[in-house]
């Protein structure tokens, strides 16, 4: 896959709604724009679902081509191989997940508005779709091989991409003098903490505190309480 250039400084003052924008336009549209009922697309939900439930070294060509409803050989034909399919599931979900995300997005919002919100959207995408997040936490319990290359091979357009994203909004919000001038590392570091860490002890929380944040009545006063931890957290002062 090609990599993108880096967008140059211009781009730093941009609002967040343009900046997603500039951001979107990056990702390669034959990675979602994908026709569910195709035969690639459901190879690539089949997939998806089997590495999340088993991981990818115990999925087999078969069992994803069976689930799939087509011919074992199609997974060849669109993909080459299982290891050829795996990364670009995981490309994929990267992708959806920042389409998911920029939805979401109110793009009027200043930069001090969206940097407390991120993390609690991202929760709420990786909420709806939990066979993103346990592809990743697999992956991570392995090791993270696969995906750090595969970061890699995204460049600018993948989780890079994301991370100028948040650093020129953070920086933006820095020097609005509406976010403390913490360390740019260390606020991502915790936003991203927050959101994914969330969603991966979810089922640890959920059976010591008996407090399902898939129930939405739950999530909604727990997001209430996050948000103003964030605000008091990261914030000089109180937007709205």
């Amino acid at each position: 896959m090609t990599t993108p250039d880096q967008p140059d400084k211009a781009t730093k003052r941009l609002t967040v709604g343009n900046m997603l924008k500039v951001f979107l336009d990056k990702i390669p549209v034959e990675t979602v724009d994908i026709e569910e009922e195709s035969p690639r697309g459901r190879i690539l939900a089949a997939a998806l679902k089997l590495f999340a439930e088993k991981g990818a070294d115990a999925s087999s060509t078969r069992e994803i081509a069976q689930l799939a409803d087509v011919n074992q050989a199609m997974i060849n034909y669109y993909f080459g191989n299982k290891e050829k399919l795996y990364q670009q599931v995981v490309m994929t979900q990267f992708f959806m997940l920042f389409k998911a995300l920029a939805a979401r997005v109110d793009t009027a919002w200043s930069a001090g508005e969206f940097i407390p919100r991120f993390p609690l959207i991202l929760i709420e995408v990786l909420r709806e779709n939990p066979d993103w997040s346990r592809v990743i936490l697999r992956e991570l319990a392995s090791g993270s091989p696969r995906v750090t290359m595969l970061i890699k091979t995204m460049g600018i357009s993948g989780p890079k991409g994301l991370r100028e994203l948040l650093t020129w909004q953070i920086n933006n919000a820095q020097g609005d003098g509406v976010i403390r001038e913490l360390p740019v590392n260390s606020i991502l570091y915790f936003l991203i903490a927050l959101s994914y860490g969330t969603v991966f002890v979810q089922p640890l929380i959920g059976e010591a505190f008996q407090d399902d944040l898939l129930d939405s009545e739950i999530w909604e006063s727990h997001k209430k309480v996050f948000s103003e931890i964030l605000l008091h957290g990261i914030a000089t002062e109180r937007e709205g």
